[in-house]
């Protein structure tokens, strides 16, 4: 028999093959999106990290340390400066200049935040994690100060971040 047509056979073939490509798409789509969202995800967090650790970083050497304390809390230190040698150009020297008293910096991390001076820093679209800590070790007059920024996304992956500053403790020249 050669009638023109399709038979139900030939149809239901196309329509089960039509459907398998449907869903190999729609899969292939969710793949990409999800993995899209975790690269997003992966550049915010590295983005926001890199910027608190630089924010660390350079609030600590901008300061010019001379000497520091330890708070109560175990994850807070107070920056000291005692001192600074200032260039005055009228007179083309380099003058000691002492504070008294001492001028200071507290760094803390408290209550799942970041206190610069107590004043919160603001993290876009993140949460500081409660594993963030703030470390100090001290060798002679060497001190080195650990900070492990810990960033929680909403949907809960943990990015680890650190900044650290070394610096020798002094005291005020005679």
């Amino acid at each position: 028999m050669n009638k023109k047509g399709v038979t139900l056979v030939e149809l239901l073939g196309a329509i089960i093959i039509l459907g398998l490509l449907v869903a190999m798409v729609a899969t292939f789509i969710g793949l990409i999106n999800n993995a899209s969202r975790i690269i997003a995800l992966n550049a915010k967090a590295n983005s926001e990290g890199l910027l608190i650790t630089k924010t660390l970083e350079d609030q600590m050497k901008d300061f010019g340390s001379t000497d520091y304390s330890l708070c109560v809390n175990p994850d807070c230190i107070i920056l000291e400066k005692h001192y600074s040698n200032v260039y005055d150009p009228i007179t083309d020297d380099i003058v000691l200049t002492i504070y008294n008293p001492a001028l200071s910096k507290r760094i803390e991390l408290l209550n799942n935040q970041l206190l610069i001076n107590s004043v919160p820093y603001v993290i876009d679209g993140m949460t500081l994690h409660s594993s963030s800590s703030l470390s100090v070790t001290e060798s002679g007059t060497s001190v080195s100060i650990i900070i492990t920024i810990v960033l929680e996304a909403t949907e809960g992956q943990l990015f680890t971040f650190t900044a650290s500053h070394l610096f020798n403790t002094s005291s005020i020249p005679s």
